[in-house]
């Protein structure tokens, strides 16, 4: 699921032509088999799917800025968000086709409300455009779940995408079928 977030945001990054501000003021809502949130009315849902336990949804923004992932996993499975995120972001590295992506540079753990957080520093190299990047894990346990929720945004459209993820973290919900 890692690889497919990966191959999303690359093609994202190679295709679009910017990032719009999120529409936080007509969002949409998502509701499939127990899981709910609210999302910006110009982003999409463009994946919902189960392997095995593990469940994953994919929320593209319309530029070439931002992916959010949710992956839930039952709670047993999960791991802490430090190993998560650096399994994540290895991943990630090892599967760009091409370019660079710098090593990463974690923060500290730190807790609000009900999720933990845990940000990345990064770059990416393509084509000899330098990009840093931010990426965020959130996690926190719903019902017998734990939920994690990556996103991924290029340092320069952060303040455009900012209050939809808000919106996507603050209304997420689960509740089991």
């Amino acid at each position: 699921m890692i690889q497919i977030s990966c191959l999303v945001l690359l093609s994202l990054f190679l295709t679009g032509c910017g990032e719009r501000s999120a529409e936080v003021d007509n969002p949409r809502a998502h509701n499939n088999a127990g899981l709910e949130f609210q999302y910006p009315g110009n982003w999409k849902v463009t994946e919902d799917g189960k392997k095995g336990e593990l469940r994953h949804l994919l929320i593209e923004s319309p530029g070439i800025g931002l992916l959010v992932t949710i992956f839930m996993f039952p709670a047993d499975d999960a791991r802490d968000i430090q190993g998560f995120a650096e399994i994540y972001a290895r991943s990630f590295k090892e599967e760009v086709p091409f370019g660079d992506v710098t090593d990463s540079v974690f923060g500290s753990i730190r807790q609000s409300g009900e999720y933990e957080i845990l940000s990345e520093q990064f770059s990416m190299d393509i084509l000899g455009v330098k990009t840093p990047h931010t990426r965020t894990y959130r996690r926190k346990s719903v019902a017998d779940q734990v939920c994690f929720v990556v996103d991924q945004v290029a340092d320069e459209h952060h303040s455009k995408v900012a209050k939809g993820v808000e919106l996507v973290v603050s209304s997420l919900t689960y509740e089991t079928p």
